[in-house]
């Protein structure tokens, strides 16, 4: 009688759920869509994050394994190890794939999920060094993988092998096997939100006009959440800036001079942004032991928004709930701009997604209207088309800050009457549609961008590493 209870209670949860999955696919509550969108996207992130999938993939099969590893193949899409190649990693340093996957050998904690690398001391650094000189590890690209995958396979010193994958989303394991036989009953998809709600399928479900509304709406109380990523990214910038490295563009921006060929102002409130953002995102992929919280589920993204709009408010005394309902807002935009043209797709995301957003929220503390916003992004987003990503690695704090650059001019353009006409180029009257092309260019151009992007960095390398 229990058992059939019990079976009865669960095909009843399930029928709610399902039932619940149609009425969000519907007509879905704003409130809760646009606070649930923000939690799940905007997280603590150490080092590049996808450094760390490939970490939580080889941690996984090296928890799985009772023996000593003997040899591993790790395969991963052009994305992962374009943005793994050349990026520093966190007590690691530059070190390449070859160094991250050994670190997730050796420490074999896949609970640590996006973090494992924290977990390194000087002994074990020693030991990952060694594996990764040792040539048991063999890391193979997937021309025709999904952006977001990574697949172990792995054998230890007993006959024993595991098989561990992650795709679709950051820490999401969808097979972990031993010696044939599946170890975890379902995947962990952390960007479905309750009843399965899929984000990216809802992304033209609400209107940007209709967001921007709704959140000048919301108490403090409703994004108080937000608070800590102000924080958590500011020490990032503390950071940034007392370790500056001498020839970084965080160290030649604290240094400029006032010559008269020299057109950026020292204390202006535009060039402390450049210092602030430059300085948190150098520091991060250098490799250097800083926490940041995420935007969009990226740290360089998460660093653009928190910093600009936490910079720009303080500057000019603007009061805390409208700081955080702008961050909310540039949030959204990122998201928005990335689910449409992809989260690991050939375009620079800090560049194209994330500084337009962040200027779209100083335009928001400012007060400006949607009309006004509308005309400010696309005006923006006109001149970044093939802003291509060349991988994770500390000149990114370049695009971020040369994109915020473009945005400051615009910012000026639309403040005196200009904008850049609907029909000219692909831009449209309204910005959703300037990104729905944007979205085709992107499907369009992504794999032949991405694909030879990856061999050039493959082949510089392999000249380093001499593999």
């Amino acid at each position: 009688m229990i058992g059939f209870i019990n079976l009865y209670l669960l095909k009843y949860n399930i029928y709610i759920c399902e039932s619940i999955m149609k009425i969000n696919q519907i007509n879905f509550n704003v409130k809760n869509f646009i606070i649930e969108l923000a939690k799940n996207q905007i997280q603590l992130s150490y080092g590049c994050t996808e450094i760390g999938i490939v970490a939580l993939a080889c941690a996984k099969a090296g928890q799985l394994l009772p023996g000593k590893l003997k040899e591993a193949t790790v395969k991963v899409s052009t994305s992962i190890y374009r943005n793994d190649v050349g990026v520093g990693v966190p007590n690691l340093g530059k070190c390449g794939m070859y160094a991250i996957a050994a670190a997730g050998f050796v420490l074999k904690t896949p609970e640590k999920k996006l973090s494992i690398v924290n977990d390194l001391t000087i002994e074990k650094i020693s030991l990952v060094k060694k594996i990764a000189e040792s040539g048991k590890i063999k890391i193979r690209i997937d021309y025709n993988a999904k952006p977001i995958y990574t697949l172990v396979e792995a054998c230890d010193d007993r006959g024993n092998k595991a098989l561990v994958k992650i795709e679709d989303y950051h820490d999401n394991i969808t097979m972990a096997k031993l010696n044939g036989k599946e170890t975890i009953k379902k995947a962990h998809n952390k960007s479905l939100a309750s009843c399965g709600l899929n984000f990216d399928d809802h992304n033209n479900d609400i209107d940007l006009e209709e967001i921007y509304n709704f959140i000048k709406k919301l108490t403090i109380n409703d994004v108080s959440f937000l608070r800590e990523g102000i924080k958590v990214n500011n020490d990032a910038v503390k950071w940034g800036k007392k370790y500056a490295h001498p020839t970084s563009i965080t160290n030649t921006l604290i240094n400029i001079s006032n010559d008269k060929y020299n057109y950026y102002k020292k204390n202006s409130w535009t060039n402390q942004i450049l210092i602030n953002v430059g300085a948190a995102i150098e520091a991060r992929l250098f490799g250097d032991q800083i926490k940041v919280m995420t935007v969009a589920n990226s740290g360089s993204h998460g660093i653009v928004i928190f910093v600009t709009l936490s910079t720009y408010a303080k500057l000019f005394k603007v009061n805390e709930l409208k700081l955080l309902q702008s961050i909310l807002f540039a949030q959204y935009i990122t998201w928005y701009i990335k689910s449409n043209i992809g989260h690991l797709c050939a375009m620079c995301g800090s560049a194209f997604a994330a500084a337009p957003s962040a200027i779209c929220g100083i335009a928001f503390q400012r007060g400006w209207s949607w009309k006004k916003i509308n005309d400010l992004l696309n005006t923006h987003l006109c001149v970044l088309n093939n802003v291509a990503c060349d991988g994770a690695k500390p000149s990114c704090a370049y695009k971020a800050c040369n994109s915020l650059l473009n945005g400051f001019f615009s910012l000026n353009v639309i403040e005196h009457n200009g904008r850049v006409s609907p029909n000219d180029g692909i831009v449209c009257k309204n910005v959703e549609d300037t990104i729905k092309n944007y979205k085709f260019l992107s499907q369009k151009t992504s794999e032949i961008i991405t694909n030879t992007t990856m061999k050039i960095l493959d082949d510089m390398s392999k000249k380093v590493n001499n593999r």
